[in-house]
């Protein structure tokens, strides 16, 4: 290809591609083959939701050969927290726990058995304490507020309430000829990536401070989350992302669970530490997809226009803050891509006692989504009107607004519908399903999806080195991450189309804190 073509929309082989499919492709475990100075992490935690700690003793833990380290609350220097948003967790609970993955000691021996050893040798006793996970009883007026330190200006148990209002509801009620309402509930759900959850710091002895080595997929973020905890500075937190094993939104959070206990421990010890968390405690600590609870209320005219459209949804937040834009972006997305006069949305996250909910693939977007896509067939159904052609009819069109008054360009809105129109078409729409076997049930359907990108957030941005090499050559830095979405091979060729450099001659180089600028987390 000559420098005159674009780069741009072509296909081309992923560069991390043939390493994977053929096992070279180095992921942060593989880092440590042959490694014999890396010190085991373990962590031990209270199978208890709610609980009073009355004492911990570790005295027969350290006995164990092996063992280099066995630290509580009071072998810290204070109570920071950490976070990969709010630092609201703590490094290590001192006198009470609020959900069952809040730690209470941390275990660094020579090998992992010894460290399984002394983490299941250490005594705790403990007092259990009323505790509630229903999101929709801590809403209540008197509910026992589950983040105490917050006090009695915080508004009970909710983390997040977000208002939207747009036209005249009341407007909207007197054009409205049916009206349906329809509640939904979801569940969490678990990222379960092939990777488990994992985290190995390292004394810096040249520069002073940490590297971390950690599947993380925001490199700058983890270096904030931790510098409270680790009373480190950013700039001598080093955060270098390998390949990521499944991300999903998931190593948000829980790498930075994984980096802050060993991260303390590499400090504590002068040595470096791994903790690689066992699939148990993937499935049981660490960030899930927030379970929602949702109601809907839409109204349409005599035309099957709608007119209205009100509904509330509750998402269970867990303990901790995390990522907590989901009753944010739910509530952008409540309306999905139709034209609706009038819309009144409350969503909220509310504080509980159990695992908390963070980022997961579309940030609120599927249980939203799920719930309005459903209240829209039962008003087909309701009205008797095809489902498609109750979409096409309310479908946003050039010029319209979305409810957060978001004006459709033309391109935009012609995507839509056609691409409506492209589904209807390949899944045969009016053709009659063939029903003859019985042991198999067949259906279709129809659902629009309208999403954004970026978290609308002040550092919401992309930056970039670039370096043109002697060679000729470019090399491109940047801190974002390759999680299965191209990314090597997309910046490739951004950078080879605006610097008229044959693209075989760039070089990417991504997920070093110390290399690349602030990129955020997707």
């Amino acid at each position: 290809m000559t420098l005159n073509e674009s780069y741009i929309g072509q296909r081309y082989i992923r560069p991390d591609s043939i390493s994977k499919v053929t096992g070279y492709a180095k992921f942060t475990a593989d880092l440590l083959a042959g490694r014999t100075d890396v010190l085991v992490a373990k962590v031990r935690r209270i199978d208890c939701a709610r609980a009073r700690i009355k004492s911990i003793d570790t005295g027969e833990a350290k006995k164990v050969p092996g063992v280099v380290a066995v630290l509580t609350a009071g072998d810290l220097k204070d109570g920071s927290g950490y976070g990969y948003i709010l630092k609201d967790k703590p490094v290590l609970a001192k006198d009470e726990i609020i959900c069952d993955c809040d730690p209470v000691a941390f275990v660094a021996a020579e090998t992992e058995e010894a460290a399984y050893r002394a983490v299941n040798l250490i005594k705790v006793e403990y007092d259990a304490l009323p505790f509630e996970t229903d999101p929709l009883k801590n809403m209540l007026p008197g509910a026992e507020q589950v983040r105490k330190e917050y006090g009695s200006h915080h508004c009970g148990n909710v983390s997040n309430d977000v208002r939207v209002a747009k036209g005249g509801m009341e407007e909207a009620a007197s054009k409205t000829v049916i009206e349906i309402t329809a509640d939904f509930r979801t569940p969490m759900v678990e990222h379960t990536a092939l990777e488990r959850d994992i985290a190995f710091a390292e004394p810096d002895a040249v520069n002073g401070g940490l590297t971390f080595y950690c599947p993380v997929q925001n490199v700058h973020g983890m270096r904030e989350g931790l510098c409270e905890a680790l009373h480190l500075p950013v700039s001598r937190i080093r955060v270098v992302s390998p390949l990521v094993g499944g991300g999903f939104g998931g190593k948000e959070c829980s790498s930075v669970d994984c980096g802050v206990a060993a991260g303390i421990l590499a400090l504590c010890t002068g040595r470096a530490v791994v903790y690689e968390m066992t699939r148990e405690e993937m499935f049981r600590y660490t960030s899930k997809r927030h379970r929602s609870y949702i109601k809907y209320k839409i109204g349409v005219d005599t035309h099957g226009c709608m007119t209205g459209m009100w509904s509330e949804a509750i998402f269970d937040k867990g303990a901790y803050k995390s990522v907590d834009v989901i009753p944010h972006r739910s509530a952008l997305l409540s309306g999905g891509p139709y034209v609706i006069p009038a819309v009144d949305v409350r969503n909220r996250s509310i504080y509980t006692n159990h695992v908390y909910g963070g980022a997961f693939r579309g940030l609120g977007a599927p249980q939203q989504y799920y719930a309005l896509e459903c209240a829209m067939d039962d008003m087909a159904r309701t009205i008797g009107m095809d489902p498609v052609e109750f979409r096409l009819k309310n479908l946003i069109k050039e010029g319209s607004e979305t409810i957060f008054s978001q004006q459709m360009s033309k391109s935009d809105a012609a995507g839509i519908r056609e691409c409506i129109e492209k589904v209807r078409q390949e899944l045969e729409w009016d053709k009659p399903l063939d029903c003859s076997d019985l042991y198999k049930k067949r259906g279709r359907g129809i659902a629009c999806y309208m999403y954004g990108t970026g978290s609308s957030f002040p550092k919401d941005a992309g930056h970039v080195y670039l370096e043109l090499n002697l060679d000729g050559s470019l090399n491109v830095n940047l801190a974002q991450n390759e999680m299965g979405q191209g990314l090597i091979t997309a910046m490739s060729q951004i950078a080879a189309q605006a610097m008229g450099v044959s693209i075989e001659y760039v070089n990417v180089g991504i997920s070093d804190s110390m290399c690349g600028p602030e990129a955020g987390p997707t």
